[in-house]
């Protein structure tokens, strides 16, 4: 049976966010699932937020927004094959794009 932890749950703005965390598990195969909204000011604009782990990227959670000023939802799974067990930093970073207290984020880590 699967486990799930939240290592993350904010309210907007975002800004680069670490979030240290501690893998249960050693050498098993576990998924991360972040979820969070932005918007962008300006028309037909990528909006992105990095997922790193350990300073390496993993993957970007993207979305494109036609219009400006409209809260969209981006949402990524991703998967990490090795995660060794100990202390882990997963770092999220907004790119062209904002929040505000309308947005929300989580990240969980599922093994």
């Amino acid at each position: 049976m699967a486990l799930s932890q939240i290592l993350y749950q904010g309210l907007g703005p975002m800004q680069t966010t670490p979030i240290q965390f501690s893998s249960p598990v050693d050498g098993t195969p576990v998924t991360f699932y972040f979820g969070g909204s932005g918007y962008a000011t300006g028309s037909e604009t990528p909006l992105e937020v990095q997922i790193m782990l350990d300073g390496n990227l993993l993957q970007n959670a993207m979305v494109y927004a036609n219009e400006g000023s409209s809260h969209k939802s981006l949402v990524c799974m991703l998967n990490v094959e090795n995660l060794s067990f100990g202390s882990h930093t997963i770092t999220l970073v907004p790119q062209n794009m904002l929040s505000d207290d309308n947005d929300s984020f989580m990240l969980t880590m599922i093994y």
